[in-house]
């Protein structure tokens, strides 16, 4: 790995832990970055462009690392693609009730800068659920059908509960509700 890898890995490390630190963004400062990171503010400008790119950037690596983790799971390996994809949601979800503004920020970010990650790391388990009878962009398709509406009930969750009659932050209730949003098209790719 380069030295400006290195550097910028350590300045989105830095930014991580505030954000473990601070559930307000708006108290987290590039000052106090720079300080835990060991660089200068000017670094953090060059390589991000700003707070709001470089918390964007450590919130992505969080998730990364969180859905990273679930798929690696023994259990998960042995499960269904729909369940896979159910639990996978489903731990996203309990991460962004822990840093619910931050989760809010997360996704306006992800949204205005395009980032379809999560979109990504469901398209192999797609594939394996449609059993390649769904070419690539249908696929990607699929994914954001999925995704979409969850990212519309973290980003506005009282708006989403007037409309759905579901509670997000309810355990049970957002069960239901990926499991529904999944078996939809788990059913289409069964013949259900």
């Amino acid at each position: 790995m380069n030295c400006s890898q290195d550097t910028k890995d350590k300045i989105i490390e830095a930014a991580g832990i505030m954000i473990k630190e601070k559930t307000d963004v708006n108290k987290i400062t590039v000052r106090g970055i720079a300080k835990l990171a060991g660089v200068g503010t000017g670094l953090i400008n060059y390589y991000f462009g700003s707070k709001d790119n470089l918390l964007a950037a450590a919130i992505e690596k969080r998730v990364d690392d969180a859905v990273a983790q679930i798929l690696n799971r023994a259990e998960m390996q042995s499960m269904d693609p729909a369940e896979r994809i159910k639990n996978m949601l489903d731990t996203i979800f309990e991460l962004s009730e822990a840093y619910e503004k931050l989760a809010k920020f997360m996704l306006t970010m992800e949204v205005q800068r395009g980032s379809m990650q999560v979109e990504l790391y469901m398209i192999p388990m797609l594939k394996e659920l449609f059993q390649n009878r769904k070419n690539e962009l249908e696929l990607r398709i699929i994914a954001l059908q999925i995704i979409q509406p969850l990212q519309v009930a973290i980003i506005s969750a009282s708006t989403f509960k007037l409309y759905s009659g579901v509670d997000i932050y309810k355990k049970e209730e957002r069960r239901k509700f990926i499991d529904t949003l999944v078996n939809n098209v788990a059913g289409d790719a069964r013949g259900e």
